[in-house]
């Protein structure tokens, strides 16, 4: 029972670290950002921060995950694809398509990348 809860908890924490972020990064920042209405400059700044974030996300994720932290990462990484298809297919955002993909793989990649870092500073080194 630890264990799920503990798996739970990783999943979860590590998303809500992903949504600080973003709303750091795009909304505290710059009162929202869209691919229409703000600059590259301000669309390169929050998107650097936004993932950065993501990577402290994945760093969250794995420590709070122990074993097994690429799975759970896989977790939050079909998330990460489920939400952003549903933000564009629903309209909510105002970006094209191609911008909205790059963003959640870019996302995604910084999440694992953040695993990654945390197992490697760690000692951490299990492959699931």
């Amino acid at each position: 029972m630890v264990k799920i809860i503990r798996s739970v908890l990783a999943v979860i924490g590590g998303y809500a670290v992903i949504v600080l972020a973003a709303a750091l990064a795009q909304d505290a920042l710059y009162g929202g950002v869209s691919y229409t209405g703000s600059s590259f400059s301000t669309l390169a700044i929050a998107g650097t921060l936004t993932a950065a974030g993501t990577v402290l996300a994945g760093a969250a994720l794995a420590s709070i995950a122990g074993r097994g932290a690429n799975l759970h990462g896989a977790v939050l990484a079909a998330w990460l694809v489920f939400e952003t298809t549903f933000l564009a297919a629903t309209g909510v955002t105002d970006n094209p398509i191609w911008l909205d993909v790059l963003t959640g793989g870019s996302l995604i990649a910084a999440l694992f990348l953040g695993v990654h870092i945390y197992k490697s500073r760690s000692g951490r080194r299990q492959t699931a």
